[in-house]
C-alpha cells in the first residue's frame, strides 16, 4: 500500500507540473515552440490529453478531482487598504463537494461566474444532522436495527438515546423499503440525532474504545477540558463551551460512522476571501505626487494604473498573493488639448479595461506658414536692395558735388592770379 501511495503522489505531482506548464503556455504564446495559433492549439490539446490520462489513474486508479475554470470580475473600491471581503464558499467533502455559495456583487470584491461542474453543496454551520449527511443511510439504519452489543455506539444510541417512535420505525424497516417509507424514517432519525448532538456528551472510554478518534475530536476534547477547568469562566467562555460540546458530539458520530456519515467538518462551508492592500510605491504614486496639470487647462484625460497587492484567503489562511495593476487606484492625468498651433488634429485610443492610453497621435499647423515666411523674406530682400540703390545714388551725387566744388575752386584761384599786378622790372 505504501508503494501505491508513493506512485499516486508521483502522478499527482506530475499533474500539477503539467497544469503549470499549460498555464505558462497560455501566458507566453510567443515561445520558441509556439509560433502560430495552430501550434498553440496543438500544444494545449497535447497537454490536456496528458493531464486527462494521468487523472484517470490518480489515487490508486480512480479520479478524485473535478476541475474547471471560473471567471472573476473585479470592481475596485477607493484604493485604500480594505478588510478581506468574502468571495465564495465551498465544501471539500460531503455528497457534492464544490462551490456552494457566491458572494453577491459589491464594490471591492471579485464577482465569480462558476461553471456547473464546480458547483456543490455545503453543510449548514450548526454541526447538526440533515438528510444530506448520510453517505450510506441503509447501512446506518441497519447498524441501529441490529444494535449488536459489539457495536457499542449503535447499541448505546438505540437503547438510551433514540425515542420510542423512531425505534419502532427502525425495527419495522428493511433494506428494500420504499422511498416514502425510508424518507419518514430518516426524518424521525434526523430529529433524534439533532437532539442527541445538542444533548449530553456521548463519549465514554469503553463505548469508543474500538473507534479511531480523529484529530478534530481530540482537539475538541482538549479545548473543552481547558474551559471546564476554569474557576470562573466568562459569559463568552461559557457560550464557547456549549458550542464545543455540540461540535464534539457531531465529531464523535463522524468517527463512529465513517462510512455511513459524511464528515461534517469537511462538508461545512469554507470561506474564500479576497483582500487588496493599499497601493504600493510605483510610477502611479510618483506621478500622483507631482503637479503635472495646470488648473483650468483643458486636455485629454487618461489613467496611470497603480500596483496593489492581492491576497487570497481560505478561512483566514493565506493561500496566495500577487501584485495586481488596478487602473482605478491610480491617478487621472491629461495630455494638452493643443500644441500652441493655429489648427490641431488628434487621434487617441484608450484601453477599455484600464483607461490607459493605447494610441495617441497629435499634429498642429505652425503659427507662421511657410508662404508667410517667404513673403517676409522677399520683402526684406526688396527693402535691402532698395536701400543699397539709394545709397549708391547718394554716393554718386556726393561725388558730383565734390567735383563741382573742386572746379569752382580752381576757377577762383585762376581769377585771383590774373587780377594781381605784375612786378616792375628793376633798373
Amino acid at each position: 500500500m505504501k508503494i501505491e501511495l508513493l506512485k499516486a503522489k508521483a502522478v499527482y505531482d506530475r499533474i500539477l507540473e503539467l497544469r503549470k506548464k499549460r498555464q505558462d503556455t497560455l501566458l507566453d504564446s510567443t515561445g520558441n515552440d509556439v509560433n502560430t495559433s495552430a501550434q498553440l492549439e496543438f500544444r494545449l490539446k497535447e497537454l490536456d490529453a496528458q493531464i486527462k490520462a494521468l487523472e484517470q489513474t490518480f489515487f490508486l486508479g480512480t479520479s478524485t478531482e473535478t476541475s474547471g475554470t471560473a471567471k472573476f470580475e473585479f470592481k475596485p473600491g477607493d484604493g485604500k487598504n480594505i478588510e478581506p471581503k468574502p468571495l465564495f464558499s465551498y465544501s471539500s467533502g460531503g455528497g457534492k463537494p464544490g462551490v456552494c455559495e457566491i458572494t453577491e456583487e459589491f464594490t471591492g470584491v471579485f464577482k465569480a461566474l462558476v461553471p456547473e461542474q464546480l458547483k456543490g453543496d455545503c453543510h449548514t454551520p450548526d454541526y447538526l444532522v440533515s438528510n444530506g449527511d448520510f453517505h450510506d443511510a441503509k447501512t446506518f439504519i441497519k447498524r441501529l436495527r441490529d444494535h449488536a452489543t459489539a457495536d457499542r455506539i449503535s447499541y448505546y444510541l438505540y437503547k438510551e438515546r433514540l425515542t420510542g417512535p423512531t425505534k419502532l420505525l427502525i425495527d419495522g424497516s428493511t433494506d428494500d423499503d420504499k422511498p416514502q417509507v425510508r424518507a419518514s424514517l430518516l426524518s424521525a432519525l434526523v430529529a433524534d440525532l439533532k437532539t442527541i448532538i445538542e444533548g449530553s456528551n456521548i463519549y465514554d472510554d469503553s463505548r469508543f474504545k474500538d473507534v479511531d478518534l480523529s484529530g478534530a475530536t481530540l482537539g475538541l476534547q482538549k479545548k473543552i477540558a481547558e474551559l471546564e477547568a476554569l474557576p470562573t469562566p466568562t459569559r463568552e467562555q461559557t457560550t464557547l463551551l456549549t458550542e464545543l460540546k455540540i461540535q464534539l458530539n457531531r465529531s464523535l458520530l463522524d468517527d463512529a460512522y465513517p462510512k455511513e456519515l459524511y464528515r461534517q467538518n469537511v462538508w461545512v462551508a469554507h470561506q474564500v476571501s479576497l483582500s487588496i492592500d493599499k497601493v504600493t510605491p510605483g510610477l502611479a504614486t510618483t506621478v500622483d505626487g507631482q503637479n503635472l496639470q495646470e488648473a483650468g487647462k483643458r486636455g485629454f484625460p487618461y489613467r496611470i494604473a497603480a500596483v496593489a497587492m492581492a491576497k487570497m484567503l481560505d478561512d483566514k489562511t493565506e493561500k496566495g498573493r500577487s501584485s495586481l495593476r488596478i487602473a482605478q487606484f491610480g491617478p487621472v492625468r491629461s495630455l494638452p488639448a493643443n500644441l500652441g498651433g493655429r489648427r490641431s488634429s488628434y487621434k487617441i485610443t484608450y484601453y477599455d479595461s484600464t483607461g490607459a492610453i493605447k494610441i495617441f497621435d497629435m499634429s498642429a499647423d505652425a503659427l507662421i506658414q511657410k508662404s508667410n515666411v517667404t513673403d517676409l523674406t522677399d520683402a526684406a530682400t526688396t527693402l535691402r536692395d532698395s536701400e543699397a540703390a539709394k545709397l549708391k545714388r547718394d554716393t554718386e551725387l556726393l561725388e558730383l558735388k565734390k567735383k563741382k566744388l573742386d572746379a569752382e575752386k580752381a576757377l577762383k584761384d585762376a581769377a585771383k592770379e590774373e587780377a594781381s599786378p605784375s612786378p616792375s622790372p628793376e633798373p
